[in-house]
């Protein structure tokens, strides 16, 4: 059951990173122009595009996983505390320390996700593919 989610995760991700990469080469040869030149760019954009998306997702969920955006959570709890309508919402309200405990316990409750080692190492391969079409780039010139 467990690869079962590693490969739709990786599948996913590759989806995504296909469509973007498709994306960028449409929108780019629609107003830049074709030739086997030109699209060897606009797949090393594409793919720079995509490896930047995800190495930097990835970076913000292990920022999101160590806790440093508890307080921003909390602030939104907060608010969405204070305009809601329920009407025992003073009496179930947590105080910071409560709810940064049970986040650090839903948390190792839950696992490590396999999305963020994905995504980084999905990027890291779109960064190499970039670098690639960039070295096929210069080389048809």
């Amino acid at each position: 059951m467990n690869w079962k989610k590693h490969l739709i995760t990786w599948l996913v991700l590759l989806v995504l990173a296909a469509a973007v990469v498709a994306a960028t080469v449409f929108f780019e040869r629609d107003s830049h122009g074709t030739g086997t030149r030109a699209v060897v760019q606009y797949l090393s954009d594409g793919c720079f595009t995509v490896s930047v998306l995800y190495i930097g997702c990835a970076i913000l969920m292990a920022i999101q996983e160590a806790g440093n955006f508890y307080g921003i959570q909390y602030l939104f709890y907060t608010l969405v505390r204070l305009f809601s309508f329920g009407r025992d919402r003073y009496s179930e309200k947590k105080d910071y320390f409560t709810y940064c405990t049970e986040k650090k316990e839903r948390q190792a409750a839950e696992g490590k996700s396999p999305l963020k080692l994905a995504m980084f190492l999905m990027g890291l391969v779109c960064l190499a593919l970039s670098m690639l079409f960039v070295a096929l780039f210069y080389r048809t010139a």
